[in-house]
């Protein structure tokens, strides 16, 4: 079995597009199946994920890419809080936006404006969705974060991706707890109260209720960001 890794190793270094990679791991599965057997090669096709995702790294690191390497690290400490404890912790957000900073001081490519541009953009998108408690404060400057390593553009790309993940794990996560019909009810309820405080001064702005039980519907963004942009920077889409 080791002989068969090493050559799928040796293959699968050879690429250099992740189209080539994919190419590459598909014959390594049919290559270890007709070996092994199917629960061999499940694990050596395991494996092989696992060592394109440390080749992809050690291609960035090579190729510059150090920031990206930086800025995954900070969005995976930041999912892995938002898990825990559901909250993304201010000094990481500091912490990430100081290292973006010195990272394009020491790279030559310090651009204010567009570090600004990528700290505010996501502030200025988003507030309306913590505004209604629909996000949270601490996603929203995560996303300053990324804004500030990949620019307020590429940022964009990530956060959606990051959206289209949350959307398809908020309705596979409905879906198993038979809460949809319920949330559906209930955001047409939500929309006709937010209408009802647009045309009456002095009423309290609604605020959106993520479910009747702790953590109903609830979806961690902070690791769709994490995911989202680990599949753009990775160059998966």
């Amino acid at each position: 079995m080791w002989k068969i890794q090493l050559i799928l190793c040796g293959m699968l270094a050879k690429g250099k597009s992740f189209r080539y990679n994919a190419n590459t791991l598909k014959k390594a599965f049919l290559l270890s199946w007709a070996a092994s057997g199917p629960h061999q090669s499940c694990e050596v096709l395991s494996r092989m994920i696992f060592q394109y995702f440390i080749f992809q790294i050690t291609e960035f690191i090579k190729e510059g890419g150090m920031d990206i390497v930086v800025l995954l690290v900070v969005l995976f400490i930041a999912a892995l809080t938002d898990y825990h404890y559901e909250k993304v912790p201010n000094l990481l957000i500091l912490c990430g936006i100081l290292a973006g900073i010195v990272y394009r001081l020491l790279a030559g490519a310090f651009a204010p404006a567009e570090m600004l541009l990528g700290i505010f953009v996501p502030v200025l998108l988003f507030w309306p969705l913590f505004l209604v408690h629909a996000m949270g404060a601490g996603d929203i400057k995560l996303m300053s974060v990324m804004g500030v390593f990949l620019g307020w553009r590429n940022m964009l790309f990530c956060v959606a991706a990051a959206i289209i993940l949350a959307a398809v794990a908020g309705l596979i996560k409905g879906l198993r707890s038979g809460i949809m019909k319920e949330r559906f009810t209930y955001l047409l309820r939500y929309l006709k109260q937010v209408f009802l405080y647009c045309s009456v001064r002095g009423s309290e702005f609604p605020e959106y209720q993520t479910g009747t039980e702790p953590c109903a519907g609830k979806v961690h963004f902070a690791i769709a960001l994490f995911v989202g942009s680990l599949i753009v920077t990775g160059g998966f889409l």
